[in-house]
């Protein structure tokens, strides 16, 4: 058994503090249906679909601005210029570029999730829980929970695709997080124990918290909080949260 370092980030007021934190985790070789899950991701024509599907964004975008500005411009003039609708046309494409790379993991992406192919591991993280807070859900936010950590870390899971492990009887008294070592790439979440009933349902977290959390990034987020004020609104950080541990 060996121990996953992970980077947290603790927030104190406007300053970010690295610290390390730890999560039991082996190792395994990757399944059939693991592997093929990450080839998917790094094969040509995945590649060339988004490609493709980038192109015709920006180039249906560009085409309504250069539409519009055709329709309601003026013939001569400042207004007739059509840097008007190029100009804008280019910073879309810059803005969505930078956005794409971000939701498809880029060139970076693709070598992380090239070496965990090479790898062949899938990282078994072990989860034993002590507590756990259940968040009311909201719309079709999908449900949410804090979970206290054996090794008293709170973990915070989030999103649509937790109905089935809902449904299952998450949370569990004891859980496994399968992931990629290298790349993250969430596999799933393997049940251990019976399940576990959360000890309070607190209020859905507001916007502010939630991107506090980047609740919209991953399926599931280490938080260096005060786990009882979890059961409060809004969460307060821990008293020694600006101290690093050793």
């Amino acid at each position: 058994m060996s121990t996953f370092k992970a980077t947290r980030i603790v927030r104190s007021g406007s300053k970010k503090t690295a610290v390390d934190v730890a999560m039991r985790t082996s190792h395994e070789p990757l399944t059939a249906k693991q592997k093929a899950e990450l080839r998917g991701y790094v094969s040509r024509s995945v590649r060339l679909v988004r490609a493709v599907l980038f192109v015709a964004i920006v180039a249906l975008l560009t085409v309504c601005l250069r539409s519009i500005h055709s329709s309601f411009a003026p013939k001569q003039g400042l207004a007739s210029n059509p840097l008007l609708w190029i100009v804008p046309a280019l910073a879309f494409a810059a803005w969505f570029y930078i956005r794409w790379q971000r939701w498809t993991g880029g060139g970076r992406g693709t070598v992380d999730i090239r070496n965990d192919l090479a790898r062949g591991e899938v990282a078994i993280h072990h989860v034993q829980v002590l507590d756990a807070i259940e968040i009311e859900e909201v719309e079709d936010e999908g449900p949410s929970y804090f979970i206290l950590t054996s090794e008293k870390e709170i973990l915070y899971f989030n999103g649509q695709w937790l109905d089935r492990e809902k449904r299952r009887g998450f949370p569990w008294q004891s859980f496994n997080i399968l992931e990629a070592p290298v790349s993250k790439t969430f596999f799933g979440l393997k049940k251990t124990g019976e399940h576990f009933r959360p000890s309070y349902t607190r209020k859905a977290l507001d916007w502010d918290t939630l991107k506090k959390f980047h609740a919209f990034k991953g399926r599931y987020h280490l938080l260096d909080l005060d786990f009882e004020s979890l059961k409060c609104n809004p969460v307060q950080p821990k008293p020694s949260a600006n101290l690093a541990k050793s």
